[in-house]
């Protein structure tokens, strides 16, 4: 089974849950069949690198939109602000 960090459980209704006694729960809807184990330690101090690629304020406020890579790999700011 793949383990991913920060998976978004679901965007949609969970219908089902079911928790064993060896600390996994199980929780089934639309969208699948996802696995939560609480026996899996997190080190919440450890570093990680992230990519943010939008910034809002309210529902339609944007202050950050992206950070992207040029064909040379170069890191660019891809925001631009309409005068």
């Amino acid at each position: 089974m793949e383990q991913f960090a920060f998976t978004s459980i679901s965007k949609e209704i969970i219908n089902a849950m079911y928790h064993e006694n060896d600390g996994i729960t199980w929780l089934g809807g639309p969208e699948g069949l996802f696995s939560y184990d609480s026996n899996i330690k997190k080190n919440y101090k450890s570093s990680y690198n992230v990519l943010i690629r939008k910034v809002t304020i309210g529902n339609d406020s944007i202050i950050f939109y992206g950070t992207f890579c040029n064909a040379s790999s170069v890191v660019s700011n891809g925001f631009t602000i309409a005068v």
